[in-house]
């Protein structure tokens, strides 16, 4: 795939000066990206859901570290999110909870 014209620029949710108290972290297991900006997708596609408040996805290791709040999201809803994102994209990604 010619991953030259999948540019994609990071959704930054503005935050207070500091998290809040009590988050919950996941952290998936993430396959099929090929660029920094398959990366990026993936990240937009977390920290648009309601309840996340930060993302940070690694292209070399396939690995998403994700800060929610439990009471407004399940991290059951991660994978289907980047999944989402990737068949919209026409790209093919998997996620997978590992924690």
């Amino acid at each position: 795939m010619n991953h030259e014209n999948c540019h994609i620029d990071l959704i930054e949710k503005p935050l207070e000066s500091e998290l809040p108290e009590g988050l919950t972290e996941a952290q998936l297991l993430v396959t099929g990206m090929g660029c920094t900006n398959c990366a990026a997708r993936v990240h937009n596609s977390l920290v648009q859901l309601d309840g996340v408040y930060k993302a940070e996805v690694l292209l070399e290791s396939g690995m998403a570290r994700v800060l929610y709040d439990s009471k407004r999201v399940k991290p059951a809803g991660f994978p289907q999110a980047i999944e989402l994102v990737g068949r919209q994209s026409h790209h093919n990604y998997a996620a997978q909870l590992i924690s």
